[in-house]
């Protein structure tokens, strides 16, 4: 990104008084220099031709559908008062990219979307690290049920751990266990773990997280609902922190859906753990 570009994105967020933490800055910055010049999202009709679009009013909802109508690909939607439920109609249409959390120099949440993956999955292509991939299965099962998943990985010459658990309720893994796995496997390896269970198969090398310099990367479902059957963690000290409150909350509620105790490090204060979930979905398991 150019001075003079840096410089319009300054002046943009000082006249719209937008306050942005650190690491928000640096995420808003990383989608201009990627998708164009940032502008106000204060017209809502009218085929735009690229860019970063910034919104600070909720839209009504018949002004959704036209801001909606008038983006494509090569646009970035970004939404510096994420948590504004005025928000919700909008970004029920768009893909959600990802949010950076609140901090003390940014006390909202940063959430940045847009039309499809395809402008972000270029970015893959010059991802120079790997994540590991981690997975288990339940002593007895079968083991045809990490069949599929082993040939995918060797077929993509991907690093990898998969090893048996000895779980309490026999081929079910409660979520506990599950983080108490994620746990050791983050203190054995070095380099960004992506976890897939195991009756997944990868079509692709599972890239994308990486190359965006996610510190969580992981699917949701039904738009809203985190799933933990799918989960990466970049080699950081915020998403070290995430497993490490995950790990403490299952283990507190063994009974609990381990998607939503996943979600709670990050819905609670501080709330770093969830400082960069960019993206967030799982194209590379079915």
């Amino acid at each position: 990104m150019t001075d003079d570009t840096h410089a319009k994105l300054d002046n943009l967020l000082r006249s719209a008084n937008i306050r942005l933490g650190r690491i928000q800055r640096n995420r808003l910055a990383w989608l201009v220099d990627r998708y164009g010049a940032p502008t106000l999202g204060g017209h809502y009709e009218g085929l735009r031709h690229g860019g970063v679009i910034v919104l600070t009013e909720p839209p009504s909802g018949a002004a959704a559908e036209l801001f909606y109508r008038s983006l494509h690909s090569g646009c970035a939607v970004a939404i510096p008062f994420g948590e504004n439920p005025g928000f919700d109609f909008l970004k029920s249409k768009l893909t959600e990219f990802g949010t950076v959390s609140p901090s003390a120099e940014g006390p909202h949440e940063l959430w940045w979307g847009g039309i499809g993956w395809s402008k972000l999955s270029a970015s893959a292509d010059g991802a120079t690290i790997r994540p590991r991939i981690v997975s288990y299965y339940p002593f007895g099962s079968d083991p045809d049920d990490i069949r599929s998943l082993r040939r995918s990985l060797d077929e993509l010459e991907l690093d990898s751990h998969i090893e048996p658990v000895a779980a309490e309720l026999g081929e079910q893994v409660l979520c506990f266990e599950k983080a108490e796995f994620l746990a050791r496997m983050w203190q054995r390896y070095s380099e960004p773990l992506l976890f897939v269970e195991a009756g997944a198969t990868l079509c692709e090398a599972p890239l994308l997280p990486s190359a965006l310099g996610c510190d969580v990367a992981l699917h949701k479902w039904n738009r809203w609902e985190m799933s933990a059957r799918t989960l990466y963690l970049g080699r950081t000290a915020r998403a070290g922190q995430l497993l490490r409150s995950w790990h403490h909350l299952a283990a507190s509620y063994p009974s609990i859906w381990d998607g939503y105790l996943l979600d709670q490090p990050g819905a609670s204060p501080p709330r770093k753990g969830r400082s960069t979930r960019c993206g967030c979905r799982a194209p590379t398991t079915p």
